[in-house]
């Protein structure tokens, strides 16, 4: 007995999009039954009963006549036209057609693909939101960049005259701090002539020298801040500058019950360096060591090589740094809180000296501690000069 094989399922009405097939007088000559599911129609209400025209509003039906039919006409084809058509309740279902003109037997028909456009109208409508946000958010950033670049611009303005402000007042306190230095030097040599002593000469000398030291420092970190500062650089061993410094800053480390140490190489350190200038560095790093350090505290001054580098380091065992102020010590007119107290005679700008100054020579300083009550270390980074190199 021989069975029969299914029929193979009709591929015309079985595609997933809606297919017609129009006459040039636009009726209707095949339907496949996507389109009729889709508008409502069985396909005996179409075929032969409708034409095209009849399923389109009125505005669908003047695009039919000023563009769709002239484009069969010309170039045989049109792709992608969205137009809305009725479906049998006169219910608007947005759909994308495409159509081709086949001749076949002396037979002109037009060939018409079908898909509803409701998704392709949200996809489109949720595209179009998308950017009108992306927009919005550029144009918000855009104007919150020009606020901050206006910002900036103030804010380095302001800078600049708070710099240009110091320097002036600076330059105003030198002139009588100078005259007022040499009535002190003129008043100690009357007492020592005298063969006896002037305590109050002798104390009013040493706040005068606080005062212009405090005077300069002002000076230079704000010259410094208008890059107005430049280096006599020179060949140097540094290990007799770093001696001196010492000897310098020694006295009054005495005087605050602390004890200074040197570890300092028997072999010259040379480096390129304003000999004026890594005084300076080093007197403010020391005079930072003896503020914030308490009597009876140990502060080292240590120097060395690494690779191409020299090190020059200040350590104490004074109150320590916190963590949370560790990255703003080389900050102008930072006080440590818990030091304000040993910050006698200071602007809080020693240490962004010496950050400008040591970065000024082409190295790095940086600054170390434990915490609270536990010293801190600063140490200098410099270019070593080559043995060869005079």
């Amino acid at each position: 007995m021989i069975v029969a094989a299914p029929a193979a399922p009709d591929r015309w009405d079985d595609t997933p999009c809606g297919l017609l097939v129009v006459g040039v007088d636009g009726v209707i000559v095949r339907a496949n039954l996507t389109v009729c599911r889709w508008l409502g129609y069985e396909q005996a209400e179409l075929v032969g009963n409708k034409r095209f025209s009849e399923l389109m509003p009125m505005g669908a039906r003047v695009f039919l006549q000023t563009h769709w039919t002239p484009l069969l006409q010309i170039q045989g084809s049109v792709s992608e036209v969205q137009l809305d058509l009725f479906d049998k309740q006169r219910r608007r279902l947005p759909m994308m057609l495409s159509a081709i003109r086949r001749h076949h037997d002396g037979v002109i028909h037009d060939e018409i693909a079908l898909l509803v456009a409701t998704d392709r109208k949200l996809y489109e409508r949720e595209l179009r939101a998308q950017r009108e946000r992306a927009e919005a958010a550029t144009a918000e950033l855009a104007m919150a960049q020009a606020q901050l670049s206006a910002a900036n611009a103030a804010l380095s303005l302001q800078h600049r005259h708070k710099d240009e402000f110091l320097a002036t007042l600076a330059h105003e306190l030198r002139n009588p701090l100078a005259a007022m230095h040499n009535v002190i030097e003129i008043l100690r040599l009357r007492a020592h002539a005298a063969n006896g002593s002037d305590r109050p000469t002798e104390i009013l000398g040493r706040q005068i020298a606080q005062i212009t030291r405090l005077v300069d420092d002002l000076l230079n970190v704000s010259q410094i801040g208008q890059g107005k500062v430049s280096l006599t650089m020179a060949a140097t061993d540094i290990v007799p500058t770093l001696r001196h410094a010492a000897d310098e800053a020694l006295p009054a480390m005495l005087a605050a019950g602390q004890h200074l140490t040197l570890d300092l190489p028997a072999r010259p350190l040379r480096a390129m360096v304003d000999p004026v200038r890594l005084t300076q560095i080093l007197a403010n790093l020391l005079t930072n060591a003896r503020k914030y350090s308490p009597a009876g505290a140990a502060i080292a001054l240590r120097a060395g090589t690494r690779d191409d580098r020299l090190w020059i380091e200040v350590s104490d065992t004074g109150i320590g740094i916190a963590p949370e102020q560790l990255a703003l010590v080389f900050d102008k007119f930072l006080q440590l809180a818990p030091g304000l107290e040993r910050a006698q005679g200071g602007l809080g700008i020693g240490l962004s000296l010496v950050k400008g100054l040591v970065e000024l020579h082409g190295g790095e300083v940086s600054a170390h501690s434990d915490g609270a009550g536990a010293g801190s270390r600063f140490t200098v980074w410099l270019p070593l000069l080559d043995s060869g190199a005079s």
